[in-house]
This record gives C-alpha cells, structure tokens and sequence, in this order.
C-alpha cells in the first residue's frame, strides 16, 4: 500500500530558490485569538474548534494549499475534493490582512527593496510582510484543513509498521512513522512531524500542491 508524506520546506540550506522571505510571501503569518504561530493553539481532530484561525497573506499567486503552522489551509476547491473522507475537519480562517507584493522562486531582488532593508535582521521577512500596504483583491474562502496527530490514535492498532524515509533533497533529517493500511484507511490525512495522506487522499490534492514550498515523499507499506 502506498501512501506519502509531505514536507513543509523550512530549512533552506539545501533550497537555493527559496529562502524565508519566500517562505512568509507564500505561507503567511498566523495567529489565533491574538496570539501568533508558534504560540497559538494548534486544533486537531477532536477540539472544539472556537477560534478561528487568522491570517496575514500575501496574495500574490496565491496557492490552493499553504501552511502557515502545523495544519494547512487550503482553498474551497481542495475542500470539496477531499469531501467524503473520514475523519478530518475544517474551520474558515479569516484574512486579517492581505497584501499583494510580487515575487518568485529564485528570484532575490526583495534585497534591493528599501523597505525590505530598514526591517530588523532578526524578523525582517515577517515585518515586511505585515508592513505592506493592504490590498482591496477580493479572493475565495479559505478553510483549515484539521487531521488527527497520530500519537493521539495510533493506540488503536496493532498492526503498525515502522517505515522510515529521508528529506535528503531539502534536508539532514532522517524520519519515520509507526502506519498500517488499516491506520491509514481510518484516518486518511494525520499528521506526524509532516503531513501523511493515503495514496485516495493524496491523488485528490497532489496537482495543488507546490513543488517549491512542499517535498513530498512516496511510502510503502506491506
């Protein structure tokens, strides 16, 4: 049985098209009932899901899928392709913020932007993004995508198997998730240091997700 994993890029030593200020334009900065990522409360499969997520976002080519913290966000569209499967939820985020600034993989020339420059070195990426003027783009709705973690359901199985995989193209890191096709069945979209999909789930969304902020890769269990 395949299934995949998916890798939010946040290490940038091995992405030369990409760095964090790619990073914030594409993912924007979250907060939620006042408290930013990564401080805010992260909802998964099961919480009341009281306070929605808030987003400051450049909406230049904005994508059908980001993410923002742990959990993605994802368009109307992407939504209604994953209605049907079991055991995931979604909660419309609000736009706290939008702006509209140009940029792309690969291209560095932000680092000639004045306004870019006089930002503080520590946080320059997400104080630039928060000090662009608002734009007025009207855009669809937006919905966090809620899975379960899997160390809240893996105790229902007793078939799991340990597969381990590497992130050698974007990262050092080498990692593994304790799965079973049965796991996997039940709770096709749950999350584990990255984002795990069955081969349905995956195959419904696969053609939304972009290649420069995602790394995806393909598991097999027995």
């Amino acid at each position: 049985m395949r299934f995949f994993a998916v890798h939010k890029i946040s290490s940038f030593l091995r992405t030369p098209d990409i760095e964090s200020f790619h990073y914030e334009m594409f993912h924007g900065i979250s907060a939620r009932g006042g408290v930013e990522y990564p401080r805010h409360k992260e909802y998964k499969l099961g919480d009341a899901l009281e306070i929605p997520l808030s987003l400051i976002k450049n909406v230049f080519r904005i994508s059908e899928i980001f993410c923002p913290n742990t959990n993605w966000v994802v368009s109307s569209r992407v939504q209604a392709d994953l209605r049907g499967l079991p055991n995931i939820a979604f909660s419309k985020v609000k736009f706290s913020k939008i702006v509209e600034y140009p940029y792309y993989p690969g291209d560095y020339s932000f680092k000639q932007d004045k306004a870019y420059l006089a930002c503080r070195t520590s946080t320059r990426s997400e104080d630039f993004l928060k000090g662009l003027p608002t734009s007025n783009l009207k855009i669809g709705e937006y919905h966090e995508l809620i899975s379960p973690r899997l160390k809240d359901v893996q105790r229902e199985f007793t078939d799991l198997q340990q597969v381990s995989y590497c992130l050698e193209e974007v990262s050092q890191e080498n990692r593994s998730i304790a799965a079973s096709p049965a796991l996997l069945r039940k709770y096709p979209i749950l999350w584990h240091l990255d984002t795990f999909l069955s081969e349905e789930a995956f195959d419904r969304i696969a053609t939304c997700l972009d290649l420069n902020f995602f790394y995806i890769r393909e598991l097999q269990l027995r």
